[in-house]
């Protein structure tokens, strides 16, 4: 049911998304963290589109996450997702000695894991 239920939401959600190409703001709906990858891949790359936020939550004993992208022109960037928290202190610290500065990170705890998630700016 659940997997019936996140290809729905996925489906429901690339039919009736904005085209990254025209809009100045995308949130994308709750969606797991290959189908997350996947529209980040095939919709945000390369589209002048910049992640300013990322967010973890459970559903149905499965991670999904969400996020907000905009268009921020001349912006450098970088954004991770599902990080263990060793990993995340590792990329904060070599994005900061770049010159980048953490916009967002959110630690959640569920379905019996911690991941972070973080947008850095430069």
């Amino acid at each position: 049911m659940k997997t019936l239920f996140a290809f729905v939401l996925a489906v429901v959600f690339l039919v009736s998304a904005p085209t990254p190409s025209t809009a100045q703001q995308i949130q994308t709906e709750w969606l797991t963290s290959d189908q997350y990858q996947a529209y980040f891949n095939s919709q945000i790359s390369g589209s002048g589109l910049v992640p300013t936020y990322v967010e973890a939550d459970v559903f149905y004993g499965q991670i999904y996450y969400y996020a907000t992208f905009q268009r921020l022109n001349g912006i450098g960037w970088a954004t991770h997702h599902g990080l263990s928290d060793t990993s995340f202190n590792q990329r904060n610290n070599q994005y900061l000695s770049q010159g980048y500065r953490l916009v967002h990170h959110q630690r959640f705890t569920g379905a019996g894991r911690v991941v972070n998630q973080g947008v850095w700016h430069r």
